[in-house]
């Protein structure tokens, strides 16, 4: 293309300015003679918003997500499925739409909409497009999500939370009733059995704010731990996703739920008869842990490279020994989609027993704080008493 003061050619891939008579691009360094304009382009993936689900919304994304499978299971144009099963949920339903009607996939049309997910989900998402089991795929990760938000209810409300929240409470009133006796004058003491009362009663209530305030601190900055502040830590320090995944039993815990999840994903992925490499991209996606994450990546290098798939897997830190050889066994026999399923299901079987060992040794410590708790309580109280005893005598 001739630049306006015809002593210049512009550069169809890049708009700079040359000499006239150029060969090739000084800046892109192309070669005009054998430059395709109709070379297809890499796709480049619009930035995706990841972010951890509240407990509402997790509710509310998966029915979404479980009435857009069925709808779209049932032969419905994605445009259509999408009203109609958007409902009440905050989504930006028309963006979709009209980014759907551009050609660009589900994912994309959701991840330029600006919606805000997790890594599974999108994971999930792009794994149903690419293996043409949308449907499939999106009623599992209605389950995934809900079965989600089932286990953070059942680490927030459980009896051991109970009792935590008892001992906090009765730490508190408790506390406050000692330093207000270790506070009560000696002449409020002489005025009478009224006058210490009322002292006792205004000093107690003005106490159980105080002490109260810092208490709510306490528990709400336990529930955000618990709902954000795992995965904002985890993302953001390195070495807390290390301390997370090494961490005695709670780190069983976390490995095995990522693994069965990719290892149930990847096998998902090859039954639907994607290239392993593609499968193994759409699957190390789905792992929440940053630095993991980028572990997984030399699987796929591996695999490029024309190792076996075993061979990749062991170079990636934290993967168990047998899940090695069961691979190996699917790769002789052929059938490594199966294999990678039947052992996610025997992973999970094995986490519900480390759940139910872990929340044993979750009661077992606070009951043990709770003992430690009431014992410092009471050591302050028999002091508050003994100083009140010697201001009066």
């Amino acid at each position: 293309m001739n630049h306006p003061d015809h002593n210049q050619v512009l550069c169809p891939k890049c708009d700079k300015g040359n000499p006239a008579g150029s060969t090739t691009c000084a800046f892109c360094s192309i070669i005009f003679a054998r430059y395709r304009p109709d070379r297809p382009k890499p796709r480049v993936k619009p930035r995706r918003g990841t972010a951890p689900l509240g407990l509402f919304a997790m509710s509310r994304t998966a029915r979404f997500l479980s009435r857009l499978a069925r709808t779209v299971g049932a032969g419905i144009p994605l445009q259509q499925a999408l009203r109609q099963s958007s409902g009440n949920e905050k989504l930006p339903v028309q963006q979709i739409t009209r980014f759907l009607d551009t050609g660009a996939g589900l994912t994309d049309a959701c991840a330029r909409s600006g919606i805000v997910w997790p890594a599974y989900v999108w994971a999930h998402l792009e794994a149903g497009e690419r293996s043409g089991r949308l449907p499939e795929m999106l009623e599992s990760l209605a389950d995934e999500i809900m079965a989600r938000r089932k286990r953070i209810l059942a680490q927030i409300f459980n009896w051991r939370t109970i009792w935590f929240a008892l001992i906090i409470i009765g730490g508190t009133v408790t506390l406050a009733l000692t330093e207000t006796i270790r506070n009560l004058s000696a002449e409020r003491v002489q005025e009478g059995t009224e006058s210490v009362l009322a002292g006792l009663a205004l000093g107690t209530v003005t106490r159980i704010f105080l002490f109260g305030g810092s208490a709510s601190a306490l528990v709400l900055g336990f529930l955000w731990f618990q709902l954000k502040g795992k995965y904002l830590l985890t993302q953001r320090f390195p070495r807390i996703e290390e301390a997370r995944l090494r961490l005695p039993l709670f780190g069983d815990i976390l490995r095995g739920e990522t693994l069965a999840r990719y290892l149930t994903l990847l096998g998902r992925m090859l039954g639907a008869g994607l290239p392993l490499p593609e499968s193994l991209d759409l699957a190390r996606a789905d792992i929440e842990f940053p630095n993991w994450q980028k572990s997984f990546r030399k699987i796929q290098e591996a695999v490029l490279a024309g190792n076996t798939l075993s061979r990749g897997m062991a170079a990636v830190p934290h993967m168990p020994a047998d899940l090695i050889a069961e691979i190996e066994v699917g790769e002789t026999t052929g059938d490594l989609a199966e294999g990678m399923e039947r052992y996610a299901d025997l992973m999970r079987e094995n986490l519900a027993r480390l759940h139910q060992t872990a929340g044993w040794v979750t009661g077992a410590a606070l009951v043990g704080f709770g003992f430690l708790v009431g014992l410092l309580i009471l050591l302050r109280g028999m002091t508050s008493w003994i100083e009140l005893y010697e201001r009066v005598l």
